[in-house]
């Protein structure tokens, strides 16, 4: 076998390793060199790799072959071909960036910042890797490190939209939601026509009840994409919450119409004839949220209230039961099946489940004595004693 022949035979059989050490050892001429070419071709190596290696830069070289893995989702091939480079130059923070990604990838959270932090300190003003560390420590929780490289990216890149709009996020999850609405607007100040950040901003909004601001928020996300389902259920939940209950309709329907596999809108279709008093519309809205997904104990809680408000006691307790088969901790259907069995006018099997729900959520003490379905029972001294 010709040392030709062995070189190809390695490249056949993927074992990069000892190609690099026969090609230290050998030279290769031009032809030889077409013919290894082709066969890297098949693999999905670019020209960036041949002429490391015929430039002897064997590290850029498994810094490139990481890059295939990695477009290939091959991460675990992508960290020995990074780890290698890096072994060969340690001070090259694109080894180290790489790294982190693929771990990132790997949800191997702690070395993806480990290796981000290698990176941080060859390049300290790389607001890729600021931006990349906010993300790994977004996604751990850890939020006040997140908000420390965002702010740290921007500074270095003013214009670098992604960290405006991903701080904002942040400071969304903390429930700071003022800070949150400025982040989302620098977000769109320096690029517009995302569409993402209008949507963001349009959270934000609603969060604080500033309804007017949410709808031209989620609108303009909708301008520049006229296909975005999220939105357009968004903007249903707030004419929703306007009690603009057509406009709800209208917008949940639209979300369904681009996108009619997701439960949610379903629900929250229902939800909307609900709140109009149109119970049987809201049922046949929540079993087609329950055929798509019916493992959702929030959705047979929503269709037990609408069978309790026509009256059909027996379907509306088995849809609570089956919330409960589903999460038993729930206190919601347990409350409501207080409720239920109040409008019997089964004190006892009330009183059971009411005890129950209290002692999941200590809140029902206080709903309990304003709702409505308990008013018989309001003068009732052992409710009282439950109660208070």
């Amino acid at each position: 076998m010709t040392e030709k022949d062995k070189l190809l035979k390695l490249i056949e059989e993927w074992q990069l390793a000892e190609l690099f050490e026969q090609l230290a050892e050998f030279g290769i001429e031009d032809a030889d060199l077409q013919n290894l070419k082709e066969k890297f071709i098949a693999k999905q190596l670019d020209e960036d790799f041949y002429d490391s290696l015929i430039n002897g830069y064997v590290d850029w070289a498994w810094n490139k072959l990481g890059n295939t893995y990695d477009d290939l989702e091959d991460y675990e091939n992508a960290v020995k071909c990074y780890l290698n480079a890096i072994k060969i130059d340690p001070d090259d923070s694109d080894y180290w960036y790489n790294l982190g990604n693929v771990y990132d990838n790997l949800k191997k959270q702690e070395k993806a910042i480990e290796a981000y932090l290698k990176a941080l300190k060859i390049s300290p003003n790389d607001d890729m890797i600021l931006y990349n560390l906010g993300n790994v420590y977004h996604d751990i929780g850890d939020y006040k490190k997140a908000i420390k490289f965002y702010s740290k990216a921007v500074k270095v890149k003013p214009d670098k939209f992604e960290a405006w709009g991903n701080m904002g996020i942040v400071y969304a999850d903390l429930e700071i939601y003022k800070k949150a609405i400025n982040c989302f607007k620098k977000s769109i100040e320096v690029n517009p026509s995302d569409e993402k950040s209008w949507y963001n901003l349009g959270l934000g909004y609603k969060k604080v009840e500033t309804y007017q601001k949410s709808i031209q928020s989620f609108q303009k996300a909708i301008e520049i994409k006229p296909n975005y389902d999220s939105a357009w259920n968004k903007l249903g939940i707030v004419y929703k919450n306007l009690e603009n209950y057509q406009k709800a309709i209208e917008h949940f329907q639209k979300a369904i119409d681009i996108k009619p596999d997701k439960a949610d809108y379903w629900n929250n279709l229902g939800n909307a004839y609900y709140d109009m008093g149109n119970y049987e519309k809201a049922i046949q809205y929540c079993q087609k949220a329950l055929e798509i997904k019916p493992d959702e104990a929030g959705y047979w809680n929503n269709l037990g209230i609408s069978y309790m408000n026509l009256k059909k006691y027996e379907q509306a307790y088995q849809a609570y039961q089956t919330a409960l088969g589903i999460d038993s901790n729930d206190s919601f259907p347990i409350y409501n099946l207080a409720c239920l069995f109040c409008l019997q006018k089964d004190k006892s099997q009330a009183l059971n489940y009411l005890q129950q729900a209290i002692s999941l959520n200590p809140k029902d003490k206080e709903d309990a004595k304003t709702e409505t379905d308990f008013e018989w029972l309001w003068e009732d001294e052992d409710f009282k004693a439950l109660v208070n």
